[in-house]
């Protein structure tokens, strides 16, 4: 029997469905995930914030588990997902902070596209269409999403990350891609952290764990590389390249 999943190529990967829904013209929001079909990380470095968001905790931010045109609607997120010029995707953010009717924002109003380093914190690499781990997003539509990350090389263009591999790419700002947003995590929620709260006995250092946790350093959007250059020989003296003096002559 042939076990080979067939959208991605991977031996013994099993295709699951977790939360597809129809995006009119748009893919299907399927999962091939690597280890009998679910993420490998189910529930990664997230704890869940209320309310339809969700905490990364090693970045103290927090995202929407849903897309914009996207409702949390008990574990789910239902509706249509928008696809947006960036233009469009940015006044999404101020209609969002502004609380106009259509939007959601759960109180907060510090909401923002993403950074493109950001953005690849969701990805899942043990996944694809979506590459996202959708016990935390469900329903992720197969798109790219916009970050608000330019693109240098480039006029008028941006960072987005696709999920339908997790990759980043470029692209012009005239075209169309989803929305997730992002804010910085308040500091009454990362008080509640658990393991904040468990570490609560512990001398404290003149600094709040709310501002020990917001001062971790993210992760570098790609490892540095660094090259080892071996060192010269040492010099040898030129009396150790003769030959060894031979039996005295008499």
């Amino acid at each position: 029997m042939n076990n080979r999943n067939e959208a991605s190529g991977w031996p013994g990967a099993v295709r699951a469905v977790l939360g597809g829904v129809a995006l009119g013209g748009h893919a299907l929001a399927w999962a091939s995930c690597v280890g009998g079909g679910l993420p490998h990380l189910p529930q990664g470095p997230f704890v869940d914030a209320g309310g339809g968001m969700v905490r990364h905790v090693p970045s103290q931010t927090v995202w929407k588990r849903c897309a914009e045109g996207q409702n949390w609607v008990g574990t789910r997120c239902v509706g249509q997902p928008l696809v947006l010029t960036a233009a469009a995707a940015q006044a999404r953010v101020v209609a969002v902070n502004a609380s106009a009717p259509g939007t959601r924002n759960a109180g907060q109003t510090s909401w923002r596209l993403p950074r493109v380093h950001e953005l690849r914190w969701l990805v899942e690499s043990g996944c694809e269409r979506p590459a996202i781990n959708q016990t935390q997003f469900p329903a992720t539509p197969v798109l790219p999403f916009w970050t608000e990350t330019p693109f240098v090389n480039a006029y008028n263009a941006a960072w987005t990350v696709d999920f339908a591999r997790g990759e980043p790419r470029s692209a012009s700002r005239l075209s169309t891609a989803a929305v997730r947003l992002v804010r910085v995590a308040a500091d009454a929620e990362i008080r509640r952290d658990p393991v904040l709260a468990a570490r609560s006995d512990k001398p404290s250092t003149g600094r709040s764990r709310a501002a020990s946790a917001r001062a971790a350093v993210p992760p570098p959007l790609a490892d540095a590389i660094h090259i080892s250059v071996p060192s010269a020989p040492p010099e040898l003296p030129w009396t150790s390249l003769l030959p060894p003096p031979g039996p005295e002559c008499r």
